[in-house]
């Protein structure tokens, strides 16, 4: 059970209601957001309180379960980084409110951040993070470069990732997380899946399109993690969605997502790690 390879229409369920086509890129594998809003526009379809992660504000149960998974996320991404790297220095691009950084920090790493959005940059450099609006800013390298839920909202992905190069120590890491639409729970609410989330994410990546993307650039891959509390969240949202609203539902797709991701390995979301060639 997975989505169908062919081209097929949603809707941005999340704001404006406006329907977007998803494309099919038969030579990666992927989806393409069509039409995608111009740079100068695409800014009005974050604006939103309920956009969590601009926000540390909990108004509603979704924040509230956004909150807590966002922080047992931070101590995962900690241990994974001094597990599977010897990064002193990290660059996280599309670091939102700063919350991994600051953590990165209080553990002695030297941290850049990367942020678009005015409001969570300033709420990044309260804690006194040094943070960018744009990659182009950045002057250093480092030993890491991290984007957790960021390569599905760029306009280029396939041009940054080769441009990533230049912000990396020779055998430096990348760490990139992605939703998977391989999935179960994307299989199970189609068009109403949450991580679909058009046209914020512009691309929609399979684990075949996000490892050839990287190789292609001269990254060799190193292991993938499964995002297990993502199926979670995004099963709840996708409930909403659908005008079910049924959470006890949501939790049963997430677990019946994840119990066959232990055998197939489509989790709802994964974490890639890759290591910048010789």
């Amino acid at each position: 059970m997975r989505i169908e390879k062919s081209d097929f229409v949603t809707k941005d369920y999340f704001k404006t209601q406006e329907e977007f086509k998803l494309v099919w890129n038969d030579d990666y594998q992927i989806f393409e957001t069509q039409p995608q809003p111009e740079l100068n526009k695409i800014g009005s379809y974050y604006e939103s309180e309920a956009y969590s992660s601009h926000s540390n504000k909990v108004s509603s149960l979704m924040d509230l379960a956004y909150g807590i998974a966002k922080q047992l996320m931070l101590q995962k991404k900690l241990k994974w980084i001094n597990s599977y790297t010897k990064a002193t220095s990290v660059l996280d691009i599309g670091c939102g409110t700063g919350d991994l950084l600051w953590l990165l920090q209080k553990n002695n790493l030297e941290v850049v951040g990367v942020e678009p959005n005015e409001k969570a940059k300033q709420l990044t450099s309260k804690k006194s993070i040094e943070v960018y609006s744009s990659l182009e800013e950045v002057k250093s390298k480092f030993d890491l470069v991290s984007m957790f839920h960021v390569l599905e909202h760029l306009h280029d992905p396939f041009t940054y990732v080769e441009n990533l190069h230049h912000y990396l120590h020779n055998e430096a890491y990348v760490f990139v997380a992605v939703p998977n639409f391989n999935s179960y729970d994307a299989a199970y609410y189609k068009k109403h899946w949450a991580a679909f989330d058009v046209p914020r994410h512009l691309f929609h990546f399979s684990s075949y399109g996000i490892k050839k993307l990287f190789s292609e650039n001269g990254f060799l891959s190193v292991t993938d993690i499964p995002l297990t509390l993502d199926a979670f969240y995004v099963s709840l949202l996708s409930e909403k969605y659908k005008g079910t609203n049924s959470k006890l539902n949501a939790i049963k797709v997430a677990l019946k997502s994840n119990s066959k991701a232990r055998q197939n390995k489509e989790w709802s979301s994964k974490l890639y790690i890759f290591k910048k060639a010789k």
